[in-house]
């Protein structure tokens, strides 16, 4: 059965991630994780040109940081938890470098927290989530950074597609709602036939929607609810992410769960997703759900060396 047991949080120790930290601790109670790891990543900048030989007060400089921010992730205070709390810092590329980290640490779920409110700023400044949800092997969960009560997931909007990593798709909606005695609504898009005569078109279209309803109906009874009420709703095809958001809006859901694009990495890399679009404009939380094989997808890393990780375990 599918459970968030471990959690990966990344923090920038910004305000608005600080809070994307509090509200992933909450979640962690809710889902009954067991461990729980709060990762800050120092980012590596291009040094030009390259010395010829080791600078030994660069190096005194860059451990000397990567001691100032192990202090300050330390120093930050978490909500009440039974987990057991490791804090981390890491150098090099953000976005990489907790991909790594939920790898290295065999994550369920990473929880980072989106940044700014407009579509531009979120463009600008929230790279970090635009990357991690095409790189990270694990579901990525993107919650809102504005004060604000405790995070809650009540209403659970879970876009599939009827591609393979649909019933995942619905496993971590499920797992979502059922932690907070939520309900889920299953969206899914039909394309529309383009035929000639108007009759015809509407036959056509009914019978569309009629067989694509019995498959999205196929795949919902084989997920696992344990209680949680799953809604379909089967629209004809439009532009796909703005429908997302659009639904989400209306139905008031406070969670969106998607899988990455079914393209191949090259595409999700140049082109974007809709997981992308969605991300940079919906209103509420976001889930994606990586394909169960990631593709590999390169990313150009200013400085290619790393040095050795900072961490220190803390129970609690």
């Amino acid at each position: 059965m599918l459970a968030y047991k471990t959690i990966i949080v990344g923090t920038d120790f910004s305000a608005g991630s600080q809070r994307g930290v509090a509200a992933a601790v909450r979640m962690a109670n809710r889902f009954e994780a067991s461990r729980l790891h709060l990762v800050h990543v120092v980012p590596s900048v291009p040094m030009l040109p390259t010395p010829l030989l080791p600078d030994p007060g660069q190096d005194a400089a860059m451990q000397a940081g990567l001691q100032k921010a192990q202090e300050r992730l330390d120093a930050i205070p978490l909500p009440e938890t039974k987990c057991w709390v490791q804090r981390e810092v890491r150098f090099g590329s953000p976005a990489r470098e907790l991909a790594r980290a939920a790898e290295e640490h065999h994550a369920d779920l990473m929880v980072v927290a989106r940044r700014g409110h407009s579509a531009l700023a979120r463009l600008v400044l929230g790279s970090v989530p635009n990357t991690l949800i095409r790189l990270a092997s694990c579901p990525v969960m993107v919650v809102g950074d504005e004060p604000g009560d405790e995070v809650r997931f009540d209403r659970v909007l879970a876009a599939v597609d009827l591609s393979p990593i649909s019933r995942h798709v619905l496993d971590n909606a499920v797992v979502v709602a059922r932690a907070y005695a939520g309900q889920v609504m299953v969206l899914s898009l039909f394309e529309q036939q383009l035929l000639g005569a108007e009759g015809a078109a509407n036959g056509q279209q009914d019978e569309s929607r009629r067989r694509h309803e019995e498959a999205v109906g196929a795949l919902v009874r084989r997920v696992p609810r344990e209680g949680v009420q799953l809604q379909i709703e089967v629209m004809r095809k439009a532009p796909v992410s703005q429908t997302i958001i659009d639904v989400a809006r209306q139905s008031e859901a406070e969670v969106i769960v998607m899988g990455t694009s079914g393209r191949n990495a090259w595409h999700r890399m140049i082109l974007g997703s809709t997981a992308n679009h969605v991300l940079l404009r919906a209103h509420c939380a976001l889930l994606v759900v990586p394909p169960a094989v990631r593709e590999q997808v390169e990313e150009v890393d200013p400085v290619m060396a790393t040095t050795p990780a900072l961490g220190g375990n803390t129970p609690c």
